[in-house]
């Protein structure tokens, strides 16, 4: 069989599985919008990630009241 019959790989349709997570969405105020577009350089999604992971560190670092 010549190389001529074999068919291209499809190209999967998309957002790719990288980071792994489900689609959710989510109602932000104007404000909540502008931070998170800053934070991600334009991406949402990636500015809502930031700011949680920021979050996560500043809980982290923080003392435990005792």
């Amino acid at each position: 069989m010549s190389d001529a019959h074999t068919r291209p790989t499809k190209r999967r349709v998309g957002r790719p599985t990288i980071i792994g997570g489900r689609r959710v969405n989510v109602y932000l105020d104007d404000e909540s919008l502008d931070v998170a577009l800053a934070l991600g350089d334009g991406n949402i999604s990636a500015g809502i990630r930031v700011a949680l992971t920021q979050k996560i560190q500043k809980i982290l670092q923080k003392p435990v009241d005792k």
